[in-house]
Parts: C-alpha cells; sequence; structure tokens
C-alpha cells in the first residue's frame, strides 16, 4: 500500500523511515533527518515500511533550466516491482500542490538507474504518469519528465476548442494535392526566405504540407527531414515551416504543424516509414516562445526537453509505442 505523507509526516513513521535508510546504508544520520521533510510517499508491505520516495527542487541543466523537482526513491529488494506505482503516486501527490507560483518547481524529473529503469516500461512517452524520455545524464541514468499545469498535466488534444483557420486558407499534404507545384515552393523560398536556388531545389523533396489562401496561392510550407539527434540518440523527424510573411497572423503555422505531425504519425503507423522514433522542433521564434509558453503545446503534444547549443527549445513528440533508445544505442 502506498501513503502520501507529504507535509503530514509522523514521529513515528520518520522513526521507521530513519531505520528503514539505516538498515541499508543508505544515508548518514544527519541527511537522513534531513531528507525526512522531503518525503512525499511511503509503500508498506503487509504493514511494514518497504519504500520511500522524495523530492527536492532543482534547476536542471538538461531541461533548459527549467525548475523542477527531482525525484529520488528506496524500495526494499522485494518491493522493487512497485517503483512505478511510487513515481505514480508522488507525481499526483506533488501535482495536486501546484501553485503556478513563480519560482515553484513546474513539474517532475525522474533520473534512473539502469536497474531501475528496467522496473518501467520501455516506450518513451508513459501514460501514468505521462512522463516523457528526454535523454541520459553522464552517469549513464535516463532522465524523464513530467509537467504540471493548474493541478493537471496540460492535456493533448489536436486543436483548442474553437481553434479555426482564416477563411479561404487550406492545409494539404503536398503530395496529395495538385493546386501546389515543386516550382512554387522554390519560388516562395527564394522570393520570402531568401534561400539559394540550389538550397530551395535540395529542400523542395522535404516539403510534407502546404498551405493557400483563398486564391489557391502558396502561402506556407512545412518540411521534414530525418536526423540523428545525439542527446537523445536515435533518428528523429525534424519539422520546420515557413511561412509567407503577409500571412503570419493566419494560425496557418499551427495548422502546418498539426497537418505534418498528422502526416508523419500515419506513415509510422501503418509501416510506410518508420526510421524515426518521432518528431522534433528546434524553435529559434522569439514570437512562437513567447506567444506559447508553455512546456507542453496542447494543440500538438509537443513537449519541452530543453535547448541547443544555439538556445532554440526542443520540444518533441514521440510516435506510438517507440521504446526508449539505450544509452549506446546508434542510429536506426
Amino acid at each position: 500500500m502506498i501513503e502520501v505523507v507529504r507535509g503530514q509526516l509522523t514521529s513515528a513513521c520518520a522513526q521507521e523511515l530513519l531505520a528503514f535508510w539505516a538498515e541499508r546504508g543508505a544515508l548518514p544520520e544527519e541527511e537522513a533527518r534531513r531528507r525526512l521533510s522531503e518525503v512525499v510517499c511511503v509503500l508498506r508491505c503487509d504493514g511494514a515500511l518497504a519504500g520511500v520516495s522524495s523530492v527536492y527542487p532543482a534547476e536542471v541543466a538538461l531541461i533548459g533550466d527549467r525548475r523542477l523537482w527531482m525525484y529520488r526513491s528506496l524500495l526494499s529488494d522485494a518491493a522493487a516491482e512497485h517503483m512505478p506505482a511510487m513515481i505514480g503516486a508522488s507525481f499526483r501527490a506533488l501535482q495536486s500542490e501546484f501553485d503556478d507560483e513563480p519560482g515553484s518547481p513546474i513539474g517532475l524529473c525522474a533520473p534512473l538507474t539502469p536497474a531501475q529503469r528496467r522496473r518501467f516500461p520501455p516506450e518513451a512517452e508513459w501514460l501514468d504518469p505521462g512522463m516523457l524520455y528526454a535523454g541520459y545524464l553522464e552517469d549513464g541514468r535516463q532522465v524523464r519528465v513530467a509537467y504540471f499545469k493548474d493541478g493537471k498535466v496540460i492535456p493533448v488534444v489536436a486543436m483548442p476548442v474553437g481553434w479555426q483557420l482564416g477563411p479561404g486558407y487550406r492545409v494539404d499534404v503536398f503530395a496529395e494535392q495538385d493546386a501546389v507545384s515543386a516550382a512554387d515552393v522554390i519560388a516562395l523560398w527564394e522570393r520570402e526566405a531568401g534561400l539559394s536556388s540550389a538550397e530551395a531545389q535540395r529542400r523542395v523533396g522535404e516539403a510534407i504540407v502546404v498551405a493557400t489562401d483563398a486564391e489557391d496561392r502558396l502561402v506556407g510550407v512545412s518540411t521534414a527531414y530525418l536526423r540523428r539527434n545525439d542527446r537523445l540518440r536515435a533518428d528523429l523527424w525534424y519539422q520546420r515551416a515557413f511561412v509567407a510573411s503577409a500571412h503570419r497572423g493566419s494560425r496557418v503555422v499551427v495548422a502546418m504543424a498539426v497537418k505534418g505531425r498528422d502526416h508523419l504519425v500515419r506513415r509510422f503507423v501503418e509501416g510506410e516509414d518508420r526510421r524515426g522514433i518521432g518528431i522534433i522542433y528546434e524553435v529559434e521564434s522569439k514570437v512562437l516562445k513567447q506567444t506559447f509558453p508553455t512546456e507542453v503545446w496542447p494543440w500538438v503534444g509537443f513537449t519541452f526537453i530543453g535547448e541547443n547549443d544555439r538556445g532554440a527549445d526542443l520540444r518533441v513528440r514521440y510516435f506510438p509505442g517507440v521504446p526508449a533508445p539505450a544509452p549506446d544505442q546508434g542510429s536506426a
């Protein structure tokens, strides 16, 4: 049985915890007493203490220096199978006290040793709690992260309620329409994005989604290319979008993100292309960062996992059921 004891630890339970840590040589006595205030849950088997979880706040460098609760736990060998349930119970307890005040931890970060990882599902995204694979620390621990929002995990939905494109706009899979040609895409990039002719012609083979206005004129293009991400130790589809300057207030970029996501997910699910484990955005636009600052973008379900070396936000969406890469895993 798992008990939430955060903020209500009795003296009797505190003495049990001190003995539990001491018997296993887990902590010096002074550190054990200090850690009592950080305990979130305890696990009991037949009434006896069999496990404990605790957290402390920290700015996590791997996750863009976001302030998160760092998860720790110690379970007896016989109770090790309950580790996933302990993380779930701890997350829900912390989520219930989340108040969105400046400086408050915005989620839970769980660094897992190889032995701990084997107790969890192998998927890159867990459902309960909704923790996402975010890479590895230098010591080989796998990092998982989940965020709070108003006492809840931010829901992943295709679009906000009432969301829609402006009148006359359309967004289509490039290969499934005939209103826009490759030449149209190249011309847009050369005219508005400043791409060279050679680069535009090379990149047109990566086009997956196009947006048009009421006159069937091309106003936006989304591309995707496969590349290894060294931090995540896997190949992912890098999705990017360009919208003509006169149409950047039309929500076309959101619609292209959704359409492109759905297209790549469908190809994976149907077995058409399973080379990557998911989709990643490198968000350089200050406007996008300021307009959509939440750690999870609810309208496309991309989750913030940190920054690249240029300071761009990294947001990822894994394909259904893909396993998290092993620490030494190479490209697929």
